[in-house]
């Protein structure tokens, strides 16, 4: 028997109960979701999501696109398994609100109550919207994890198991991994593993897929765009597509060195909110970005008539966890720690990865995330509408409101990336 070093987590969200559904996997028979406590972890996780953003941006000059809530399932995956001390650091960087069995119910409930499959698209009315997440546990054929932990992934999180020559073929199990999670986001996460992801001491990927398809409550008209001037942040200007509706009722804000709008997606529950920060006003107004900056917008909007634009933009990024989490958020003992005694006596987490990526156009948004941790063992109505022309960068939020989860945050700084 060879000797066990490396545990993968593979995270990418997806909707678990559709993608059953679509791609033929047997349905996972979980708890009912009846936690109290959703909306106090989907905080938790929104909090410690913009950290993480922050971090992002202040390392790249480029545009940001994550998921706190892809980010906060992979980790969520990986406190099953968590003894002592590791379990005390997720805790301070998703902020928990209760343990142990209580705590997997609430993201079982979280992950639930968001799962949803749009319905067909009618003469008068669009498609409503998709969310879907999928998880799943894949192990090298010689690596034997506590059988505890799998079963508390299916009960609590709904992944089955598969196994594969992880250590053997690695580039083979790459292969189904990356498909597998391809699968789930639509294309749009086709290579969530790098080639040396696998190592010789990987025995587990532990994979989390999150994918988002909603159009807009009030589409833009495909005639109505066209090209104008995007300033930069350093003053310069290109050409891009910019997408208008003139007709638009919605909740708005202009004044204080920025305006906003929350832009709906059919169906009301998730919507889109566009902050544009003045010009010269963007480094700080992102720096403001979190949980209660947010609540303090979304005091500052009225319902009103709006005279819109916004660029069509698609944006992708790639972040490093393991850097952000213990470099930049400055948390040590998530990594290189053997305190996943509930996986394996000797686990511990070597590495985490996040990628997503958004497309918006005049129909709606498209979006997916995925995350990978790896683990080793070892040893009022005005007069006139209300203009907010977006045609400089602009930070974005997209939320369900009935959970509170935010499902993706970012910024665009140059739409033509």
């Amino acid at each position: 028997m060879r000797a066990f070093r490396t545990i993968s987590t593979t995270v990418a969200t997806s909707v678990l109960v559709s993608a059953c559904a679509v791609l033929g996997e047997a349905p996972v028979d979980r708890p009912s979701p009846d936690s109290t406590d959703t909306a106090a972890l989907a905080a938790g996780l929104n909090d410690a999501g913009y950290r993480m953003f922050h971090a992002a941006a202040e390392s790249s000059d480029e545009d940001v696109v994550l998921s706190p809530l892809s980010i906060g399932l992979a980790f969520g995956v990986l406190d099953v398994g968590a003894t002592e001390d590791l379990a005390m650091r997720l805790e301070e960087l998703f902020g928990y609100p209760v343990e142990g069995e209580a705590r997997w119910s609430a993201f079982n409930t979280l992950e639930q109550s968001l799962t949803q499959e749009g319905n067909p698209p009618g003469d008068d009315q669009p498609m409503t919207p998709t969310l879907r997440i999928a998880n799943r546990a894949f192990q090298d054929t010689d690596f034997e994890p506590l059988e505890e932990y799998n079963e508390l992934l299916e009960t609590w999180f709904g992944s089955g198991t598969e196994t594969l020559r992880l250590q053997d073929d690695p580039e083979g199990s790459r292969t189904t991994i990356n498909e597998w999670v391809s699968a789930r986001t639509s294309n749009l996460i086709p290579e969530l593993l790098a080639p040396d992801a696998i190592t010789a001491d990987t025995v587990m990927i532990l994979v989390n897929t999150l994918y988002m398809k909603a159009a807009w409550q009030t589409p833009f008209e495909d005639f109505a765009t066209s090209d104008a001037d995007f300033t930069f942040v350093d003053g310069t200007t290109a050409s891009v597509p910019l997408m208008h509706n003139d007709g638009l009722w919605a909740s708005a804000y202009a004044g204080d060195g920025y305006a906003a709008i929350d832009l709906p997606y059919y169906g009301d529950d998730i919507s889109m909110l566009v902050i544009a920060p003045d010009a010269g006003n963007y480094a700080a107004i992102e720096a403001l970005l979190n949980t209660d900056f947010v609540a303090q917008v979304d005091r500052e909007l009225e319902g009103q008539s709006v005279d819109f634009y916004l660029p069509r933009f698609e944006s992708t990024a790639d972040l490093d966890l393991r850097e952000v989490i213990e470099e930049q958020l400055d948390i040590p003992g998530v990594f290189d720690v053997m305190q996943l005694g509930g996986i394996h006596p000797e686990a511990y987490v070597s590495a985490a990865i996040h990628s997503a990526k958004i497309i918006v156009d005049e129909v709606g948004t498209e979006a997916a995330a995925a995350t990978a941790i790896a683990i080793d063992a070892g040893s009022a109505m005005p007069e006139s509408p209300l203009l907010i022309r977006v045609d400089r960068p602009f930070l974005y939020v997209i939320r369900d409101h009935d959970t509170g989860a935010v499902l993706f945050v970012g910024r665009v700084l140059d739409p033509r990336a």
